[in-house]
């Protein structure tokens, strides 16, 4: 080597050594090339100084998944300062009961841990949801809140779904039967058979282009159909019908969802 010597598996190099040795691996005019058999790898060094700096690429090449803060192939004992973006390709996990995760230059939103509970928002922030005038840009998408249940029957995306007796699972909709309500809110996903997962958007808006019966009128109330799952801009109107309103269109073939769960039989 030009400006280092050999060291092996275990050795501490102080920092003048490890200095020259990034010269030798850096610098092109007096630098090498290490050959050899995999046996002459060198499996840990230990380097004594108080700051290092590369000028060009650190990477480890080592795959070994990290579970714990001690595991990965790349750890450090104390923080990690990152000027530039951070691109993860698999989970990132805060193990710290409490942890904090903050948004801007002065830290001024919080998401907080609660322990075995959850995440909590700091005071006097909001969690929004960007879209076009109030729809999604794109057919057949949703915004808002979520819950996923399990279906008491086929379900079709779209359909307005109601708390079954059956353990709690949802069901479609029914303005003609009063224990076919009320409805909670729209299945955002089909689903083929009893005891499938669906998930709910209780609160928010979405986009059906081919649904709603045709174009609304922006603004008009929607309520939960006599046809079973659907919609309609049109308040049912027979005596023995449930009104329930579910919502108002926010665009000719887009809707705000936000149930009254407040049910009126018309007589």
């Amino acid at each position: 080597m030009a400006n280092s010597s050999d060291v092996s598996s275990g050795d501490t190099a102080t920092a003048a050594q490890y200095n020259n040795l990034r010269a030798d691996v850096l610098n092109t005019s007096s630098g090498h090339t290490h050959s050899g058999s995999d046996s002459k790898a060198v499996a840990t060094v230990a380097v004594n100084g108080t700051t290092g700096t590369f000028s060009a690429i650190l990477k480890t090449d080592d795959s070994t998944e990290a579970t714990t803060t001690t595991d990965g192939s790349l750890q450090t004992d104390g923080g990690l300062s990152v000027v530039k973006d951070a691109v993860f390709g698999d989970d990132v996990k805060l193990l710290s009961d409490g942890a904090v995760a903050a948004f801007g230059a002065s830290g001024d939103t919080t998401l907080t841990h609660d322990v075995d509970d959850g995440l909590e928002l700091n005071d006097s922030r909001f969690l929004g949801f960007a879209s076009a005038a109030g729809t999604p840009a794109t057919d057949n998408k949703v915004q808002g809140i979520v819950i996923e249940f399990l279906a008491v029957e086929e379900i079709f995306q779209f359909d307005a779904v109601y708390v079954s007796t059956t353990a709690g699972r949802v069901g479609r909709a029914d303005a003609n039967d009063n224990a076919k309500l009320p409805a909670i809110g729209i299945a955002i996903e089909a689903q083929g058979s009893a005891g499938s997962s669906v998930r709910v958007l209780t609160h928010g808006v979405y986009r059906d282009d081919g649904g709603f019966g045709g174009n609304m009128t922006v603004g008009a109330d929607l309520y939960v159909s006599e046809t079973p799952g659907t919609l309609t801009p049109t308040a049912p109107s027979d005596s023995g019908d449930f009104l329930q309103l579910m919502g108002v269109a926010t665009g000719v073939r887009s809707a705000f969802i936000n149930p009254s769960l407040t049910i009126v039989e018309l007589a």
